[in-house]
């Protein structure tokens, strides 16, 4: 867990495990103690349907305090990702990280500002703190409509009662 000071006045570069804040001055109107701790899986709010957790372990997410604070100035969150977490399918473009939003009860992205590929680790902003992790989303944002056949029960075989039992003669 880390407890650095915030001044209103100074650029800082906060990090913690292989998380980073940069926080620029004036971000804070008063001296601020940020609080950084890692969380373990049973910690982390519960995912939304499609999400996976990339963020790199043994840690499972981050908590990032004072909680709820808004700030004048966007600060840069830095989080890394398990390549090797990443579903089939999806790459390190696809990564984003969320925080979870107590009031909807369900995670956001944040603003993105990039992925670092050689270090595994992903950039957006924030202005305000929670739990954030780094995630992938393996459903679609906007399901595309299902074409409807009326007449697709016909393609159907009937069920047969007989099927998978053995008969004794």
């Amino acid at each position: 867990e880390t407890r650095p000071a915030l001044q209103s006045a100074a650029l800082k570069t906060i990090s913690h495990d292989e998380s980073k804040l940069v926080v620029e001055a004036g971000t804070v109107a008063t001296d601020t103690t940020i609080t950084v701790t890692p969380l373990a899986e049973e910690s982390v709010p519960a995912l939304d349907v499609g999400m996976v957790n990339v963020t790199k372990g043994p840690r499972r997410g981050y908590r990032f305090l004072p909680h709820g604070a808004k700030f004048q100035k966007n600060i840069n969150v830095t989080l890394p990702y398990d390549r090797a977490l990443i579903p089939p399918g999806h790459s390190e473009d696809d990564v984003r990280t969320y925080y979870f939003d107590d009031q909807a009860g369900r995670w956001i992205a944040l603003p993105f500002v990039g992925v670092d590929k050689t270090n595994k680790l992903l950039n957006s902003t924030t202005d305000h703190f929670t739990d954030m992790i780094n995630a992938v989303v393996t459903v679609p944002d906007h399901p595309q409509a299902i074409s409807f056949n009326p007449t697709s029960m016909k393609d159907i075989k009937a069920a047969d009662p007989g099927a998978q039992v053995n008969l004794i003669e």
